[in-house]
């Protein structure tokens, strides 16, 4: 049966051998003995008779499990353990120290080590934590260029659908010229005098030459500047991209208040007062009035957010003629029952009643048309 050594716990070759004779009955390698007892293996019979330090220092009063023979060289054990001397335990002192410095260096190589391992493992953490601070501001900025990506989309979407408004607009307005130059063809044909180009070349003098609104029913405790109040009211028609193209905002004295139909005083005219804007284009003009007869009224308590009556209008701005024949042609109208009264693109437009025909005033000479 194999053994393993005592001291080193490997496996014991035939002729490696070398057994204790003393109560242990241990066995260990020849080499290992030699290097960690003092027994002198260079003594005549020392294999036979080795003893290993504790057996040979301590006689147990326990059945000794070494052979019959070992008894014959008590005499001879004693003797050799007489033998030993301060010297020989101090190297042995000597041997342990160093054995337990190996494992000290051991222990602190280890401890070195894993000391190693975990600053590289804090150095991956914030390194890990820089990047997830990185990840959070990248997120963050994705989501405020989402935002304003479908900012941008929904103000798009918003000038393209004015876009098409604008585009029918013209397309109606363009039809209804069409018609008008073919009236003015056939009455020419026949010879007719009677000028009917007068209301045609008056609205495109109108559209042409004057591309201002008037914004009145303002109370007086609004004390804003004129632009300001004007960039209210844009906002309030929801076309507050369209503030870029006014070229001036100026108020308008009371004695020279010239207005459309919706301008005209009213009981509480004392309080309110009036603004032209000058816009860019008769388009842009159009446009902004379309938009508030959309609205179709504005209050002036929503507009300005105080707690006043009365509305704001927003009409185009007539020249004086053309009001005083609106003043005349809603005096006329009101005596022969006709209902609806309104100027278009400095046109004005009669109806009796709604779905019923559509009469233009050019001249006072019109006015006879109203019966």
């Amino acid at each position: 049966m194999a053994h393993r050594c005592a001291t080193c716990a490997r496996l014991i070759r035939v002729g490696e051998a070398i057994k204790c004779t003393g109560d242990c009955g241990q066995s260990f390698h020849t080499a290992c003995a030699a290097e960690r007892f003092i027994y002198d293996l260079t003594r005549p019979d020392s294999i036979r008779e080795f003893r290993c330090d504790p057996c040979a220092m301590h006689r147990s009063s326990i059945t000794p499990r070494s052979p019959p023979h070992a008894y014959d060289s008590l005499a001879a054990d004693q003797q050799c353990t007489s033998n030993i001397t301060l010297d020989d335990i101090m190297r042995q002192l000597q041997l342990s120290t160093a054995s337990t410095n190996d494992i000290k260096n051991q222990l602190q190589s280890t401890s070195a080590a894993a000391n190693s391992k975990l600053e590289l493992i804090q150095g991956t953490l914030v390194g890990v934590k820089h990047d997830i601070v990185e990840l959070r501001s990248h997120i963050s900025h994705l989501a405020s260029t989402q935002e304003a990506l479908a900012n941008r989309i929904s103000y798009l979407e918003q000038h393209s659908e004015n876009a098409k408004i604008e585009t029918a607009e013209m397309k109606r307005d363009n039809i209804q010229l069409k018609a008008q130059i073919a009236d003015i063809s056939n009455r020419i044909s026949r010879g007719d005098n009677t000028h009917p180009t007068s209301g045609l070349r008056q609205s495109a003098q109108f559209s042409e030459c004057c591309t201002d609104v008037i914004i009145s029913g303002v109370h007086l405790c609004v004390a804003e500047s004129p632009l300001a109040i004007a960039t209210t009211v844009f906002d309030a028609l929801g076309v507050s991209e369209l503030v870029i193209d006014i070229l001036s905002v100026r108020k308008m004295a009371r004695k020279s208040a010239v207005a459309g139909p919706s301008n005209l005083p009213d009981r509480n005219h004392a309080t309110k007062q009036s603004f032209v804007v000058s816009l860019k284009s008769a388009r842009v003009r159009d446009f902004i009035i379309k938009k508030k007869r959309e609205k179709k009224s504005l209050s002036v308590s929503d507009v300005f957010a105080i707690d006043s009556p009365g509305f704001i209008f927003v009409n185009e701005l007539l020249p004086s003629d053309l009001f005083n024949l609106l003043l005349k042609t809603k005096a006329k109208a009101k005596a022969a029952s006709y209902k609806y009264i309104w100027s278009n693109f400095g046109q004005i437009l009669v109806r009796r009643d709604y779905g019923q025909p559509i009469i233009e005033i050019n001249t006072e000479e019109d006015l006879s048309k109203l019966n």
